[in-house]
């Protein structure tokens, strides 16, 4: 509830707040933001922690993102 207010979110909003992002990162170079909020990864529902990380284990290569402000790709490091 403290994060939905911090950053402006609806009561019915769902998903994983991005609370960090590293500078140089994937997912910076993705252009995720602070606030953003994770709906999906690969096309896999996500509105819990659990859930995020459960998607994130099964990420092998890019992931396709889906966050409150549209699609973004995260590229693989090398």
């Amino acid at each position: 509830p403290d994060q939905a207010e911090q950053f402006n979110l609806s009561s019915g909003t769902t998903g994983v707040v991005v609370l960090d992002v590293e500078q140089g990162s994937p997912s910076d170079q993705a252009g995720l933001r602070l606030g953003d909020v994770i709906n999906e990864i690969n096309r896999v529902r996500v509105e819990s922690v659990a859930d995020y990380q459960k998607a994130l284990s099964q990420v092998k290569g890019n992931a396709l993102v889906r966050t409150n402000r549209g699609y973004v790709v995260i590229k693989a490091g090398p």
